[in-house]
């Protein structure tokens, strides 16, 4: 019957007291560096949600934008057609955003108005 034995290296108490004293400083710092990756963490969604909150509001602004251009523009095909559609048998001119009939009636501009 063959037995393995082996020995460890025993440390004697400085050795031990050093090692000790470095686990803790180790353990001490793998502790501080969760906290700042913890920080890191907590720093970047506040960054991230102010940054949705505000695009939101970009977005919102440049939305209602959009409708106020799309309704101007609207208005302006309804003037633009307006000179075209009044009277079919009555030709239009517009000049200047107004609308002009050149008739053959002699009456002075007041009250052609």
């Amino acid at each position: 019957m063959s037995r393995s034995a082996f020995g460890l290296h025993c440390m004697d108490n400085n050795a031990k007291h050093d090692f000790d004293a470095s686990r803790k400083a180790l353990l001490e710092i793998k502790s501080d560096i969760q906290k700042v990756r913890n920080t890191l963490y907590s720093d970047v969604h506040q960054v991230e949600n102010t940054l949705y909150a505000v695009l939101g509001k970009r977005s919102d602004r440049l939305r209602k934008l959009d409708q106020k251009i799309q309704r101007i523009n609207n208005n302006f095909k309804f003037v633009e057609n307006t000179c075209q559609n009044t009277h079919a048998n009555v030709k239009w001119d517009k000049y200047n955003g107004h609308c002009y009939h050149y008739g053959t009636d002699i009456i002075d501009w007041y009250t052609a108005k």
